[in-house]
């Protein structure tokens, strides 16, 4: 199952701070084959969508666009704001699929300031396997150093090793 519009208000908090996700009325089911959604529809919320989806790219759209929209949610609980919004829908479209998003420290410095690198510092097992690699990703996306990503891949390849 691919939710396709994981944005924060589609993300509820339990009392017991469990977090549970609302609204499946643009659910995919995997397994369903072809059908529902045809090639080019653009379904969801701009601020929040993957880059294949943005394009209207249906057959690409899978759960690595719901970890997409995970990880804008986080990007806004970060900075304040999605990592993409324009004036306009279509703008807002055109920022999905062709742009990077602001590094969160040159929008929230006090946050990086405030918690080191935003990781929780875990070593060995609690770690897991390639945790290194990944707090090096992240510190190179937090803070802009990433090489730039128009090399045709997308940022789908550029992210795809988190």
């Amino acid at each position: 199952m691919v939710h396709r519009d994981l944005k924060p208000s589609n993300v509820l908090l339990a009392e017991d701070g469990t977090a549970k996700i609302a609204d499946f009325g643009l659910a995919k089911k995997l397994d369903a084959g072809a059908g529902q959604t045809r090639t080019g529809a653009v379904m969801g919320t701009p601020s929040y969508m993957a880059p294949e989806q943005a394009d209207g790219k249906s057959k690409e759209v899978g759960p690595a666009t719901d970890v997409y929209a995970l990880g804008a949610i986080l990007y806004e609980c970060l900075t304040g704001r999605p990592p993409f919004k324009a004036a306009t829908v279509m703008e807002t479209l055109q920022q999905v699929m062709a742009d990077d998003p602001v590094p969160p420290r040159q929008l929230q410095s006090r946050t990086a300031a405030r918690s080191g690198d935003g990781l929780p510092e875990m070593s060995g097992e609690a770690a897991g396997p390639g945790a290194t690699a990944r707090r090096g990703n992240w510190r190179r996306s937090w803070d802009g150093s990433w090489p730039a990503s128009r090399s045709g891949r997308g940022r789908s390849g550029r992210w795809g090793g988190w």
